[in-house]
């Protein structure tokens, strides 16, 4: 094959488009850095995380009464809005 080609591909062939990345792709914030920024945060009954992922974050603040979180894939939100509810019983917005 040509330079650059792989063999037994066309040579009109567009290269595949990337795939998206699927949550396990996601960069996940562990849980003692999380505890440590909510802790560093100090006691705060609402909280907001503008880019939360997965919601490590979130989770680690202790007894909030709302939860506030941006994400801009609908399915990760979707997770993390489900996975704070069941775990937090503050009011979650995402």
């Amino acid at each position: 094959p040509p330079p650059g080609r792989a063999p037994g591909r066309p040579s009109d062939s567009p290269p595949a488009p990337p795939r998206p990345p699927t949550p396990r792709q996601y960069p996940l914030t562990p849980p003692g850095p999380a505890s440590l920024m909510a802790e560093l945060a100090g006691p705060a009954g609402t909280v907001l995380d503008p880019a939360c992922g997965t919601g490590a974050l979130l989770r680690a603040v202790t007894r909030p009464t709302a939860l506030y979180a941006q994400e801009a894939d609908r399915d990760l939100a979707a997770l993390t809005a489900l996975r704070l509810a069941l775990q937090s019983g503050a009011d979650v917005r995402v």
